[in-house]
């Protein structure tokens, strides 16, 4: 079974990230494994705490080396993602050959995706983090994403409801997701 792990791009305990990442894990429901990143631990990124880097950072390199991908779900914050996930991925990207700073990272070569609530659909945001995740040479399926702009009524309550239409949409992009899994 492919394990999956989710990287919601806000702190926010019930954020509309985090809701959405919940809803796509439901419509995967058992077809793949699905755990959520904790990286609130880690320190901001300095190159001269690369090598060795962060008991933290390892932490987290461990739990992305034991999965077959990442799916992140990112807010939009003044038009990008938030800077908590860029230095996450500044950490991620370093190469683990402290003499050839082109190696390969530990997201090297991983499958990823982005999907994405706010407002305008959070578009900037993940066209952004596409940009940033084939920089460090991830292999982003750009057909799994996708983005919602919240109602109103949900920026009021703090609560998405995902209408039937929404969630056959999710679920067709979790599909285009699994599929690419499969692929060599």
């Amino acid at each position: 079974m492919k394990r999956l792990l989710f990287i919601v791009g806000s702190f926010h305990e019930n954020g509309f990230n985090y809701q959405l990442a919940k809803q796509v894990e439901r419509s995967i429901g058992d077809r793949a494994y699905v755990d959520y990143l904790d990286y609130s631990t880690i320190p901001f990124f300095r190159q001269e705490d690369m090598y060795p880097c962060p008991p933290d950072v390892e932490d987290v390199r461990k739990k992305i080396d034991d999965v077959d991908a990442l799916w992140v779900f990112t807010p939009e914050y003044n038009g990008s993602y938030p800077g908590v996930v860029k230095n996450l991925f500044d950490w991620l990207s370093i190469s683990l050959d402290p003499h050839n700073s082109r190696g390969e990272s530990i997201i090297h070569a991983k499958k990823t995706a982005v999907a994405g609530i706010g407002g305008n659909t959070a578009a900037r945001a993940r066209e952004e983090m596409g940009v940033l995740l084939d920089f460090i040479r991830t292999y982003v399926c750009h057909d799994a994403g996708f983005g919602i702009t919240p109602r109103r009524e949900e920026w009021a309550t703090g609560l998405i409801e995902f209408s039937e239409e929404t969630q056959r949409d999710i679920h067709k992009h979790v599909d285009i997701f699994l599929d690419f899994l499969d692929e060599g």
